[in-house]
């Protein structure tokens, strides 16, 4: 018994680290990634920020903790050039997607000094 479970736990081995190797591959050239994921990390940033703001909003979370809370999660290890990247998202997302948060995104920034 032992000899016929050890080839099915072998085959599942590998059909496993197969599907892993199979997801992690791109199936489009390297040139055609490199050129669209500057948009697509731009989108995502956009897209993930109004759902930030939109949850802080929605908890009516006053502006100056939301700011507090955004300093501890968010910006908490980050270099300075990447935390002006964060403001420059934290006042262009409402602008750009979720006009709705164009006020309570100003004064998060403003308690964030951006």
């Amino acid at each position: 018994m032992r000899i016929t479970t050890f080839p099915k736990a072998l085959i599942v081995l590998v059909l496993a680290l197969g599907l892993v190797a199979a997801a992690c591959s791109s199936s489009e050239p390297e040139e055609a990634t490199t050129t669209t994921g500057a948009v697509d990390d731009r989108a995502v940033a956009v897209a993930t920020m109004c759902r930030t703001l939109e949850l802080l909003s929605a908890a009516s979370v006053p502006p100056g903790n939301a700011a507090a809370s955004i300093v501890t999660t968010d910006l908490d290890g980050l270099t300075a050039s990447e935390k002006a990247e964060y403001g420059d998202v934290l006042v262009l997302a409402p602008r750009e997607e979720c006009t709705d948060q164009i006020a309570y995104a100003d004064e998060i920034a403003y308690w964030l000094g951006f």
